[in-house]
């Protein structure tokens, strides 16, 4: 799994009840929290976009901090009273994480192709290189992460990576942590979106008959796609499926729930 910031461990997985997701939505950003119903049934529990006043330039994150503090937290639909404490200080009092969402013309993939003979150890140097090069910065500024691909060729090894400036990571930790939240995972969008929509109750038949509010998300510790060493879909099959999906109303909301569905894989 993909991911810039280390994210839950699984043997938390049980314990989970509540997950939030926050991803951009042009100049705004979607946050939404998933609730746990069941042991292998989550819902969506709350989506809220949270603007930017016209006093904020939208390159300053201050205004984000303070729509995160003053936002109650999301209540679970199996609990008809509402919840009077502040989210920030629930979170914080929890150690709640949120998952986050970077634009997509922010983030970059790519493959690194490497000799059968170089080892696992070596793959970090060679992967922080190539993430460098592509986004034309020293490497000590790139924040990255990158799991093995399968090849048919016994010469060589595959890692497919994904990688961004360190400066927006650095940035969007320090807005999360002014607001009282714990910034657990960065993703691309293309990703979190992929998680939700194979989690996604229906597919993308769902997308187009309900509203985001009724949706439900299938999670297992044991999902083929969620387990430790499995590839990512290409970016190219993501494209293909996810494009004209990310470009509706429906889109920074699926982002966001396939970002909080990380605490549950």
């Amino acid at each position: 799994m993909l991911g810039f910031v280390s994210g839950w461990r699984l043997m938390a997985w049980r314990s989970v009840r509540h997950a939030w997701g926050l991803a951009p939505e042009g100049d705004a950003w979607t946050l939404v929290g998933l609730a746990r119903h069941s042991p292998d049934l989550v819902r969506l529990d709350s989506a809220q976009s949270l603007q930017a006043p016209g006093a904020w330039a939208l390159a300053e994150l201050g205004w984000l901090s303070e729509q995160l503090r003053q936002h109650s937290r999301p209540h679970s639909r199996s609990n008809s009273r509402p919840h009077s404490l502040p989210l920030w200080r629930a979170l914080a009092s929890a150690r709640q994480r949120l998952n986050l969402a970077l634009s997509a013309s922010q983030v970059q993939e790519g493959s690194l192709e490497l000799p059968s003979h170089v080892a696992p150890e070596q793959w970090l140097y060679e992967v922080q290189l190539d993430v460098s090069q592509a986004l034309q910065l020293p490497p000590e500024e790139v924040n990255f992460d990158f799991v093995q691909a399968p090849t048919n060729d016994d010469r060589v090894q595959r890692v497919h990576w994904m990688g961004c400036a360190r400066a927006p990571i650095d940035d969007l930790k320090a807005c999360v942590r002014a607001a009282g939240w714990r910034l657990a995972a960065v993703e691309s969008p293309a990703q979190a979106a992929w998680r939700g929509l194979l989690a996604l109750q229906g597919g993308s038949a769902s997308l187009l008959t309900q509203a985001p509010q009724d949706w439900q998300f299938k999670v297992s510790p044991h999902s083929p796609m969620t387990a430790p060493n499995s590839p990512p879909a290409s970016p190219e099959e993501r494209a293909q499926t996810l494009g004209p999906i990310l470009q509706t109303t429906a889109g920074p909301p699926l982002v966001a729930a396939g970002l909080a569905l990380r605490a549950w894989q």
